[in-house]
C-alpha cells in the first residue's frame, strides 16, 4: 500500500494545505490589487491584469496537479508494481503463453480487511496455498455485509514482499471495479493469478491483502 500511503500522506500534511492557502492568499491579495489599480494609468492596469490572470492560472495549476497525483499514481503503481501492488491484467501476457518452472514452489498466503469501521466479514476460502511460477491459480474470497444497509465498495490490493508485487500478475479479480453489496449479502469474489517465472529464487513466500473501502454510490446516468 506503499503508493497510496504516500499520495494519503500528501493529503494530510500541514504543508501541502499551507501551500494551497498561500496560493489563495496571493491570488486574493492580487484581486485587490487590480480594483486599486482600476483607479491607475492604462499600463498599469495591464500589468496588474497580467499578473492577475497568472496567479489565478497558478492557483488552479497547483489544484489540478495536486488531484491529478491520485491516479497518475496510481497507475504507475499498477504497471511497475511499485509499493506492494500487483501488476495490472493490461500488462501481461497471454496466459497459454506463461512459462511454468515446475521445479520451484512457492507460498501464497491470502488476507481481507476492511477499513474505517467498515462492517464486512471478509475471508479468504484459501488462506494458504503452494503454487509453482507460471502457474495459473484461482481461489474466492467470502464478503459479508453485516449490517442493514447497502454498501458500495472497492477493495484495494497489496503484495508483500514489495519487490514481488510486480511479479504477482492478475489475470482476474474482484478489485478491477467496485461491488454493491447489499443489506446482509454475502458474495463470493473470484481472484485468477500467476508469479511470473522470472521472480527472484529467494522469494519463497508472498502475501496478497486485500483492503475494502466505502466508496460512493455511482451516478445513474
Amino acid at each position: 500500500m506503499w503508493c497510496k500511503n504516500v499520495v494519503a500522506e500528501m493529503f494530510d500534511s500541514p504543508q501541502f494545505w499551507v501551500l494551497l492557502r498561500l496560493g489563495f492568499s496571493y491570488w486574493s491579495w492580487s484581486i485587490s490589487q487590480w480594483f486599486d489599480a482600476m483607479t491607475e494609468n492604462t499600463t498599469t492596469k495591464r500589468t496588474n491584469r497580467r499578473t492577475v490572470v497568472a496567479l489565478t492560472a497558478a492557483v488552479f495549476l497547483m489544484f489540478g496537479f495536486g488531484y491529478a497525483l491520485v491516479p497518475l499514481y496510481n497507475l504507475f503503481c499498477e504497471i511497475t508494481g511499485a509499493g506492494g501492488k500487483p501488476t495490472i491484467a493490461a500488462m501481461q501476457m497471454d496466459a497459454d503463453a506463461v512459462e511454468v518452472v515446475p521445479s520451484r514452489e512457492l507460498t501464497i498466503e491470502f488476507i481481507g480487511t476492511s477499513n474505517n469501521g467498515l462492517p464486512l466479514d471478509i475471508e479468504p476460502m484459501v488462506k494458504k496455498t503452494k503454487v509453482s511460477p507460471g502457474e495459473i491459480n484461482e481461489l474466492h474470497y467470502t464478503v459479508k455485509n453485516k449490517s442493514d444497509r447497502d454498501y458500495h465498495v472497492q477493495a484495494i490490493p497489496s503484495v508483500t514482499p514489495i519487490q514481488a508485487a510486480r511479479y504477482f500478475v492478475k489475470l482476474e479479480c474482484f478489485c478491477f471495479e467496485s461491488q454493491q453489496l447489499a443489506a446482509g449479502e454475502k458474495s463470493e469474489l473470484p481472484v485468477r493469478f500467476y508469479v511470473d517465472a522470472k521472480s527472484p529464487v529467494d522469494i519463497k513466500t508472498i502475501t496478497l491483502s486485500y483492503s475494502f473501502f466505502e466508496i460512493d454510490q455511482p451516478k445513474d446516468i
